[in-house]
């Protein structure tokens, strides 16, 4: 698996650089940094069409990031890859590292550093619990 990151320091201005790396290097999952676009003007088209998925949050001027994943690859494969690396699928949807984990709530979900809430499904719950034990 390969991933990386990439300060693009403008994505609408260097897409066409961006388009041509992502094919040279062809990464598994790509962050990219400073995005210095709205969401609305995200070029979501362009690198879908690349092959990935992306999701991005969007500034103005001189933030917002996006996370870019290889469409042929699903949870699963990834969940193999990462599981080495701290990470857990703590619901179907959800492969979580825990090393940004900061409490389990009772009522079934994870509270991240960047106070995300990651639901917990029941059927994970037991594994979650175990491997919060393992690290504290």
């Amino acid at each position: 698996m390969k991933i990386a990151t990439y300060n693009i320091n403008g994505v609408n201005g260097r897409i066409q650089t961006l388009l041509k790396w992502l094919k040279a290097a062809d990464p598994d999952i790509v962050c990219l940094q400073e995005l210095k676009c709205e969401d609305k003007s995200f070029p979501i088209g362009q690198i879908n069409d690349a092959g990935y998925q992306t999701v991005w949050v969007g500034q103005k001027a001189w933030n917002g990031v996006a996370v870019l994943s290889v469409v042929s690859k699903g949870l699963k494969e990834y969940e193999s890859l990462l599981t080495p690396f701290g990470f857990l699928r703590c619901h179907q949807s959800y492969l979580v590292n825990f090393k940004q984990v900061k409490k389990y709530h009772r009522e079934g979900y994870l509270q991240m550093e960047n106070k995300e809430s990651i639901p917990v499904s029941s059927r994970k719950k037991e594994e979650v619990l175990r491997y919060l034990e393992n690290i504290a």
